[in-house]
Protein backbone atom coordinates (compact mmCIF):
# COMPACT_ATOMS: atom_id res chain seq x y z
CA UNK A 1 0.00 0.00 0.00
CA UNK A 2 1.28 3.46 -0.96
CA UNK A 3 1.62 5.64 2.19
CA UNK A 4 1.53 8.86 0.14
CA UNK A 5 -1.94 10.18 -0.70
CA UNK A 6 -3.22 9.79 -4.22
CA UNK A 7 -5.19 12.74 -5.58
CA UNK A 8 -8.59 11.74 -6.95
CA UNK A 9 -10.08 14.51 -9.08
CA UNK A 10 -13.83 14.98 -9.57
CA UNK A 11 -14.94 17.25 -12.42
CA UNK A 12 -17.96 19.53 -12.50
CA UNK A 13 -21.18 19.17 -14.46
CA UNK A 14 -19.97 20.93 -17.59
CA UNK A 15 -16.75 18.94 -18.01
CA UNK A 16 -15.30 15.48 -18.23
CA UNK A 17 -11.92 14.30 -16.86
CA UNK A 18 -9.97 15.98 -19.69
CA UNK A 19 -10.22 19.25 -17.77
CA UNK A 20 -7.67 17.92 -15.27
CA UNK A 21 -5.02 16.77 -17.79
CA UNK A 22 -2.68 19.78 -17.25
CA UNK A 23 -3.00 19.44 -13.46
CA UNK A 24 -2.36 15.70 -13.58
CA UNK A 25 0.79 16.30 -15.65
CA UNK A 26 2.06 18.70 -12.97
CA UNK A 27 1.21 16.29 -10.17
CA UNK A 28 3.03 13.46 -11.97
CA UNK A 29 6.09 15.70 -12.45
CA UNK A 30 6.14 16.14 -8.65
CA UNK A 31 5.81 12.42 -7.99
CA UNK A 32 2.17 12.64 -6.90
CA UNK A 33 -0.16 9.89 -8.13
CA UNK A 34 -3.57 10.98 -9.38
CA UNK A 35 -6.69 9.81 -11.15
CA UNK A 36 -9.74 11.60 -12.53
CA UNK A 37 -13.22 10.12 -12.56
CA UNK A 38 -15.83 10.29 -15.31
CA UNK A 39 -19.13 11.19 -13.67
CA UNK A 40 -22.08 9.36 -15.26
CA UNK A 41 -24.16 12.55 -15.03
CA UNK A 42 -21.80 14.23 -17.50
CA UNK A 43 -21.99 11.61 -20.24
CA UNK A 44 -21.42 13.14 -23.69
CA UNK A 45 -24.72 11.54 -24.78
CA UNK A 46 -27.44 13.10 -22.61
CA UNK A 47 -29.67 10.04 -23.09
CA UNK A 48 -26.96 7.96 -21.36
CA UNK A 49 -26.54 10.43 -18.48
CA UNK A 50 -27.26 9.17 -14.99
CA UNK A 51 -27.71 10.93 -11.66
CA UNK A 52 -26.14 11.80 -8.33
CA UNK A 53 -26.36 8.29 -6.87
CA UNK A 54 -24.38 6.90 -9.81
CA UNK A 55 -21.89 9.77 -9.54
CA UNK A 56 -21.30 8.95 -5.87
CA UNK A 57 -20.78 5.28 -6.75
CA UNK A 58 -18.08 6.20 -9.28
CA UNK A 59 -16.29 8.48 -6.79
CA UNK A 60 -16.55 5.81 -4.09
CA UNK A 61 -15.09 3.17 -6.45
CA UNK A 62 -12.20 5.49 -7.41
CA UNK A 63 -11.37 6.03 -3.73
CA UNK A 64 -11.50 2.30 -2.97
CA UNK A 65 -9.33 1.50 -6.02
CA UNK A 66 -6.45 3.56 -4.59
CA UNK A 67 -5.82 1.17 -1.71
CA UNK A 68 -4.39 3.91 0.50
CA UNK A 69 -4.93 7.50 1.58
CA UNK A 70 -6.71 9.84 -0.82
CA UNK A 71 -6.89 13.58 -1.27
CA UNK A 72 -10.26 14.06 -2.93
CA UNK A 73 -10.36 17.27 -4.99
CA UNK A 74 -13.65 18.34 -6.55
CA UNK A 75 -14.65 21.16 -8.87
CA UNK A 76 -18.07 22.82 -9.01
CA UNK A 77 -20.89 20.21 -9.03
CA UNK A 78 -18.24 17.54 -8.35
CA UNK A 79 -18.28 18.77 -4.76
CA UNK A 80 -21.72 17.23 -4.27
CA UNK A 81 -20.85 13.58 -5.02
CA UNK A 82 -17.35 14.05 -3.54
CA UNK A 83 -18.76 15.25 -0.20
CA UNK A 84 -21.15 12.29 -0.05
CA UNK A 85 -18.45 9.75 -0.95
CA UNK A 86 -15.89 11.30 1.42
CA UNK A 87 -18.30 11.02 4.33
CA UNK A 88 -18.40 7.24 3.78
CA UNK A 89 -14.73 6.55 3.08
CA UNK A 90 -12.08 6.52 5.81
CA UNK A 91 -9.35 6.58 3.14
CA UNK A 92 -10.10 10.25 2.42
CA UNK A 93 -7.37 12.18 4.23
CA UNK A 94 -8.47 15.54 2.84
CA UNK A 95 -11.35 16.93 0.82
CA UNK A 96 -10.45 19.92 -1.36
CA UNK A 97 -13.12 22.10 -2.94
CA UNK A 98 -12.08 23.83 -6.18
CA UNK A 99 -14.85 26.43 -6.48
CA UNK A 100 -17.14 23.53 -5.58
CA UNK A 101 -20.55 23.17 -4.03
CA UNK A 102 -20.84 21.94 -0.45
CA UNK A 103 -24.61 21.77 -0.05
CA UNK A 104 -26.60 21.08 3.08
CA UNK A 105 -27.65 17.41 3.31
CA UNK A 106 -30.84 16.81 1.32
CA UNK A 107 -30.46 19.95 -0.83
CA UNK A 108 -30.28 19.46 -4.59
CA UNK A 109 -28.39 21.68 -7.01
CA UNK A 110 -31.70 22.67 -8.60
CA UNK A 111 -33.13 23.70 -5.23
CA UNK A 112 -29.96 25.64 -4.41
CA UNK A 113 -30.23 27.49 -7.74
CA UNK A 114 -33.82 28.55 -7.03
CA UNK A 115 -35.66 25.75 -8.82
CA UNK A 116 -34.24 26.05 -12.33
CA UNK A 117 -31.03 26.59 -14.24
CA UNK A 118 -30.04 30.11 -15.30
CA UNK A 119 -31.98 31.33 -18.36
CA UNK A 120 -28.87 31.40 -20.56
CA UNK A 121 -28.28 27.66 -20.08
CA UNK A 122 -29.45 25.59 -23.02
CA UNK A 123 -31.41 22.36 -22.57
CA UNK A 124 -30.68 19.34 -24.73
CA UNK A 125 -33.46 18.31 -27.13
CA UNK A 126 -34.41 15.41 -24.85
CA UNK A 127 -34.50 17.70 -21.78
CA UNK A 128 -32.10 15.47 -19.85
CA UNK A 129 -29.10 17.80 -19.86
CA UNK A 130 -28.11 21.45 -19.87
CA UNK A 131 -25.06 23.33 -21.03
CA UNK A 132 -23.96 26.82 -20.14
CA UNK A 133 -24.33 28.92 -23.24
CA UNK A 134 -25.38 32.16 -24.80
CA UNK A 135 -28.99 32.20 -26.00
CA UNK A 136 -27.96 34.74 -28.65
CA UNK A 137 -25.51 32.15 -30.01
CA UNK A 138 -27.08 28.73 -29.24
CA UNK A 139 -24.58 26.87 -31.36
CA UNK A 140 -21.95 27.80 -28.73
CA UNK A 141 -23.35 25.02 -26.57
CA UNK A 142 -23.80 22.56 -29.41
CA UNK A 143 -27.61 22.54 -29.18
CA UNK A 144 -30.34 24.83 -30.33
CA UNK A 145 -32.95 25.88 -27.79
CA UNK A 146 -36.26 23.97 -27.83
Amino acid sequence: MNPNPTVVLVHGAMHTPWIFEPLRERLTARGIASSAVQLPSSAPDSAAAQGLTEDVAVVRAAIEAVGGPVVLAAHSYGGVPATWAAAEQRQVAELVYLAAFALEPGTSMTEWMGGDFPPTWIHSPDGLAVKAGDRRNPSSAGWTPP
